[in-house]
């Protein structure tokens, strides 16, 4: 397990050493409005309608149809130097791989300038995304990755990486969309139990539950604590995905059907900083 108070101490002494052997008067303090000055442009998703992942087993006009995703658009210049925004797709098979491709471009005179900063939606369908990369619905099975890659443009040039200088922990430039097999879930209460061995919260680490389109997220605080995920009748898509953070072998869940089965029972408990539950969609594998 981490020993926290270990760990702070030597940030303090390496600050305090850095404090101490400095001459320049122009280091400090800090002065934090000079070091954003070197910001990279960013695009933050502000929303996804519709399920990001396809379902092999239903490929219907409406599965097809895909998702769709809204941002806004950040820089130094409130993201009006942006010309244009590059959204680019690979796929990770089982059977086959494609290489990256430009999958759309969203030009700035189609931004909306309304609010403080820019914005817009863009439409994925899955027909779209299958032709862009040469596939076929043949090609896929589960477990397959779709994924996606932004690039921003001005006239510095173009990025995808994002900037350490900005606080912009909701900036996507990735995601990735699986290929899974959807099963109809059991209607009613589900049971979510959640722990961290530290007592600190999951330090980043996330559960994102989709419910025929509407997503919650979930996540241990202090030592954890239960949460009832409700399941309505006739309920088609019922996603659970957990994403990682910092210190994942303290995190442990279990998640309980209706009728008291444990369908998933996560995490490894050895304290380490990486080793924890499985990430990803977990409820609907594809059998093999």
């Amino acid at each position: 397990m981490k020993n926290k108070f270990i760990k702070t101490i030597f940030m303090l002494s390496a600050v305090l050493v850095t404090f101490y052997s400095c001459t320049d008067d122009d280091t400090l303090p800090v002065d934090f409005d000079d070091l954003i000055v070197t910001g990279l442009p960013f695009a933050s998703e502000t929303a996804t309608n519709g399920l990001t992942s396809i379902n092999k087993i239903d490929i219907t006009p409406a599965i097809l149809s895909g998702f769709s995703k809204s941002y806004v658009v950040n820089s130094l210049d409130a993201g009006r130097d942006v010309t244009r925004v590059d959204f680019y797709v690979s796929f990770a098979g089982q059977n086959t791989n494609a290489d990256e491709a430009l999958f759309a471009t969203v030009q700035s005179s189609e931004f909306n300038n309304d609010g403080e900063f820019p914005s817009f939606s863009l439409d994925f369908a899955w027909s779209t995304i299958l032709s862009t990369l040469g596939l076929t619905l043949d090609d896929l099975e589960g477990g397959d990755n779709f994924n996606f890659r932004l690039a921003l443009t001005n006239a510095n040039g173009t990025y995808s990486d994002v900037s350490a200088n900005f606080d912009n922990q909701s900036a996507d430039h990735t995601f990735v969309s699986p290929v899974v097999c959807l099963v109809a879930p059991v209607a009613g209460d589900w049971t979510l139990s959640m722990t961290d061995l530290f007592g600190d919260g999951w330090n980043g680490g996330a559960i994102t539950v989709n419910i025929d389109g509407v997503t919650s997220e979930f996540a241990a605080a202090g030592t954890g604590g239960t949460e009832t995920i409700n399941i309505p009748v006739g309920t088609a898509i019922f996603t659970f995905t957990y994403t990682a953070g910092n210190w994942e072998g303290e995190n442990l869940y279990t998640l309980t059907d209706p009728t008291g089965s444990v369908i998933l029972d996560e995490g490894v408990g050895d304290g380490s900083f990486a080793n924890g539950p499985r990430e990803g969609e977990l409820l609907n594998a594809c059998p093999d």
